[in-house]
């Protein structure tokens, strides 16, 4: 990943700078999608000193949330089910 003082404090106040101008306008975001995509920007910048695989294993688990999510509710509805109805 970046190293401390060169994106670590960047991708923060981007962060800070999007929640201001999203909640200025009403929007909702996610505060770590907004940190993620600051990094990943910060990334594209300085692209020797970004660790690809963590920004593989970030994009992974974006794809990855709502499949599995949506699994595993079901599955604890169909278990609620066979047990209280």
């Amino acid at each position: 990943m970046l190293r401390f003082g060169s994106g670590t404090l960047t991708d923060r106040q981007f962060a800070r700078i999007a929640r201001a101008l999203a909640s200025h306008d009403a929007f909702e975001l996610s505060t770590t999608h907004v940190t993620s995509g600051g990094i990943f920007g910060i990334g594209l910048l300085q692209r020797h000193e970004a660790d690809w695989s963590k920004v593989r294993d970030i994009l992974l688990s974006w794809v990855a949330t709502l499949p599995l999510g949506a699994v595993l509710v079901s599955i604890i509805y169909k278990l609620f089910l066979m047990q209280w109805a």
